[in-house]
């Protein structure tokens, strides 16, 4: 009777294990092929980030998970997402849609058959075993599924942006289908076939060029190279950036300007103790193509011994006639921008920017109480809504034509309330020292430093006894080189 009771019991517990083994697959099939995950991997420093969402998208349901990857001044993260394709439903990813056509068995593996729409509505089919990358984004697989199923992932193809000049917009050309698969900048369309590159121009005229292995063209205002002629799937990356076309005259103007402090992440103690002194800046005429004395503004965060003075220059400046922002100071690089300042809070959105408004949503602080980062709402021309989060020292990445970066932020009565740099991407004039300037090769930029022990002639008060090895810009001339 024991031995009886003994088998009913074995076989009640197998039948349950096979019941549990069945529900666990069912629910895998029909619960997790819905769902996007995301893996942060810690990677090197970077200062720039970009809003990443991902959409599952089918007749039946729509899934939304919106992640950022994000950075600071001292660390930074790779965000990788897994997706689900399955047959006919479109996965939306940052703008991109793909969809499974198929999958064929062949002696090297199985190869994938995936459509592939861009965010500027280009669309391509990409044949590939393992991977294939578009634009920035690699795109891999991680597991096949029962059926025409496939988790696949995706994240930065860190080949193109290390390779691709700082603030400049990546895309790929060619492919399966080169000469239909036509890509949109800026109202500007490319096209490429071999080492041709075919593009048509906001006023419909269309140009052809030849792509140099090395070096860049010039259209218009715009600077254009190649990055990689072999990309996994066959496709050829191109970078494009701005290449603004100062315009030089002899009426010489002046001004005042007072630096824009960054305050964003630095402890209020070190804030008190900040200077922000006047500089007077003339644009001079000479034995020289061009020249502004800019008032000895700074080139880094200085310091007199230990002690904050003034932060790296984040106001305007006068060159060429105009006035720009100071985006970013890297070495020996300026770069300059056109854009605004806005003023936003948490109780409603700001004005809008290039079809843009901004929210505060809620401040994060470090153990001493200072504030970390801000998250922020982001309303785009499409009455989408999404979620970044801002840092100290981080430029973001909205679209190919705006970047914002915070300066101050502070709650009082339960009110957030913040100011945040609106950057237009185009144009944006770069000046590297001792390099030629865009569009006028024989014309070479000089920068006029200076750094301890100073002459007479730096007349900046409050910068008098910083500490050795800071540099203070004081003019920006430009040269005519001699032709050998």
């Amino acid at each position: 009777m024991t031995s009886q009771i003994m088998k009913i019991v074995i076989f009640l517990g197998v039948i349950f294990i096979l019941a549990f083994a069945l529900f666990s697959l069912i629910f895998d099939l029909f619960v997790y092929p819905e769902t996007a995950t995301t893996i942060t991997i810690p990677t090197s420093t970077s200062t720039t980030t970009s809003i990443v969402s991902t959409t599952t998208t089918s007749t039946t349901t729509t899934q939304t998970t919106t992640t950022t990857a994000t950075t600071t001044a001292t660390s930074t993260s790779t965000t990788i997402t897994e997706l689900i394709l399955k047959g006919v439903e479109t996965v939306e990813y940052s703008g991109y849609g793909l969809n499974l056509n198929n999958i064929v068995s062949t002696s090297g593996g199985d190869k994938y058959l995936i459509s592939i729409k861009t965010p500027d509505g280009a669309t391509d089919e990409v044949e590939f075993y393992d991977k294939f990358v578009i634009d920035n984004l690699e795109f891999g697989i991680l597991e096949r599924y029962g059926g025409l199923s496939v988790k696949i992932y995706v994240r930065d193809y860190d080949i193109a942006t290390s390779r691709a000049p700082k603030h400049s917009k990546i895309i790929t050309l060619g492919g399966k289908n080169f000469f239909l698969f036509e890509r949109t900048f800026i109202d500007y369309k490319f096209k490429l076939h071999g080492r041709k590159l075919h593009i048509q121009k906001p006023n419909g005229d269309t140009d052809s060029y030849d792509m140099p292995d090395n070096g860049s063209i010039v259209v218009d205002d715009l600077e254009i190279g190649a990055l990689q002629y072999s990309y996994p799937s066959g496709y050829t990356a191109i970078y494009i950036k701005s290449s603004y076309d100062f315009e030089f005259s002899n009426y010489l103007k002046s001004g005042t300007y007072n630096n824009i402090h960054k305050t964003f992440g630095i402890s209020s103690e070190g804030i008190d103790l900040l200077e922000n002194p006047a500089h007077y800046m003339q644009e001079r005429d000479g034995p020289f193509v061009y020249s502004v004395d800019v008032g000895y503004i700074p080139m880094q965060d200085i310091y007199e011994n230990e002690t904050l003075v003034d932060l790296e220059w984040r106001g305007k400046i006068l060159f060429a006639g105009e006035e720009f922002y100071v985006m970013d100071i890297e070495d020996d690089t300026i770069y300059l921008v056109k854009g605004t300042i806005r003023g936003i809070n948490n109780l409603r959105f700001s004005s809008s920017y290039s079809g843009y408004e901004f929210k505060a949503k809620g401040l994060s602080y470090n153990p001493e109480g200072d504030i970390s980062n801000m998250s922020l709402l982001i309303q785009d021309p499409d009455d989408q809504e999404s979620c970044i989060v801002l840092y100290p020292n981080q430029i973001s990445i909205i679209d190919e034509y705006i970047r914002i970066q915070p300066i101050t932020a502070y709650k009082e009565r339960g009110v957030i309330r913040a100011d945040i740099f609106i950057y237009d991407l185009f144009p944006l004039a770069v000046l590297q020292n001792g390099q030629s300037i865009p569009h006028k090769p024989q014309w070479i930029i000089k920068f006029g430093t200076v750094e301890q022990p100073f002459g007479e002639d730096m007349n900046v008060e409050e910068y008098e006894n910083i500490t050795k090895g800071q540099r203070l810009l004081a003019n920006i001339t430009i040269i005519r080189r001699e032709r050998v």
